[in-house]
């Protein structure tokens, strides 16, 4: 199931490439690597697009991920 951003909720770039690692099963170090951050940087990231979906269930993540087409 795909699940479409409330009109509310605003994505930069930045939360869409943390929001794809993310959909995509990255654990934190990893995606401090593909992103070149720091942990600490990655794991704010990753909060801040928990925060603007929120949630932090990785299924909804996924989900959200494939309604914008970046999985």
């Amino acid at each position: 199931m795909e699940k479409k951003l409330p009109e509310s909720v605003v994505l930069f770039e930045r939360d869409l490439q943390v929001l794809k690692l993310m959909a995509l099963g990255l654990s934190v170090p990893e995606l401090a690597e593909q992103l070149f951050v720091g942990e600490l940087t990655a794991k704010s990231l990753c909060k801040r697009v928990e925060e603007k979906l929120g949630t932090d269930n990785l299924e909804e993540i996924r989900s959200y991920a494939k309604g914008l087409r970046l999985i």
